[in-house]
């Protein structure tokens, strides 16, 4: 009943995911679906797993195990099951055998969909009482939570920041679109500035355009700002960051607005800014407002 699935499973994944989980505005598609789970970086064969009866697959999970903060970690970063086919143990089934296949990667503890770099969301949304009844029915437990912004794009507000990076010229900063012949400076750079951040910020070269804005002093990285990393297509936000050195200067505001524009050009009316620390800034960078509470979920594992 349970087995490995295959790049030709994905249209049936993607209906599920369709059918059970909600991704207003945006409807899912088959290359979201892909990105969480077979064009993944860290993925692994043997942890995308399905549910077939009668040649049907009626439920899926993904999980990835991966070495984080000195730890052999493991998380599930997509489960769902076809609603028809719910309450009859196919999520408890795959979440057990995945669990058993984490264990025997040596992960020691696991979580549920907060995976770095590579994420749907932050956690389980509060409101999603089903999900949360089902992880606390197999051990796990809410360790903190994560917080979604969301930003609105439907006026010219962002397109006089040509005007702001006209006035760090001035200064003798260049804030512009990050280039090919950039890229194993930023990965260097982002390797001492923001290590959990590498990945995503090397996931905007696979965008074109690459979807990543950078500010430099000569040669030197001073900050960058992102969007596409994460959840293609979608209208995500992210991540941005500045080296400490370069704080207090408004080259988060500027990069922040650059990427933004960039987000509405390709035609979104709404950019989700996710896993978000600073609310204050990003509130009087663009007025975006608070918008979903996510669980952290997670629990230790034993081989």
């Amino acid at each position: 009943m349970i087995h490995e699935l295959t790049e030709a499973d994905l249209a049936e994944m993607t209906d599920i995911c369709a059918k059970s989980l909600d991704l207003e505005p945006h409807p899912w598609t088959p290359a979201l679906v892909r990105e969480k789970t077979l064009g993944a970086h860290d993925f692994d064969a043997a942890l995308l797993l399905g549910y077939e009866i009668a040649g049907e697959v009626r439920g899926f999970t993904q999980a990835v195990a991966r070495d984080h903060a000195g730890e052999r970690r493991g998380w599930v970063r997509l489960m769902a099951v076809n609603p028809a086919w719910q309450r009859q143990g196919i999520g408890s089934a795959l979440l057990s055998e995945v669990e058993r296949r984490l264990a025997e990667r040596g992960v020691t503890r696991i979580g549920f969909m907060d995976v770095p770099a590579n994420y749907l969301t932050p956690g389980v949304d509060f409101q999603y009482t089903a999900a949360a009844c089902f992880l606390t029915k197999h051990g796990y437990h809410v360790t903190h939570t994560n917080l979604n912004l969301m930003c609105g794009l439907t006026s010219d507000e962002f397109e006089d920041v040509d005007e702001d990076i006209v006035g760090f010229a001035q200064r003798g900063i260049t804030v512009r679109r990050a280039e090919e012949g950039d890229r194993e400076a930023i990965a260097a750079w982002a390797r001492r500035e923001f290590a959990g951040w590498e990945e995503e910020i090397l996931a905007c070269y696979e965008q074109s355009p690459i979807s990543l804005w950078i500010a430099l002093r000569g040669e030197e990285m001073l900050g960058f700002g992102a969007y596409d990393s994460n959840n293609v297509n979608t209208g995500h936000f992210g991540p941005t960051g500045l080296s400490e050195a370069s704080r207090g200067l408004g080259l988060g505001r500027v990069l922040t607005r650059a990427a933004l524009r960039d987000q509405r050009r390709q035609g979104h009316r709404r950019a989700v800014i996710p896993w978000v620390g600073p609310i204050r800034f990003y509130s009087k960078c663009c007025g975006a407002w608070t918008d979903r509470i996510f669980w952290a979920f997670e629990k230790p594992l034993r081989g």
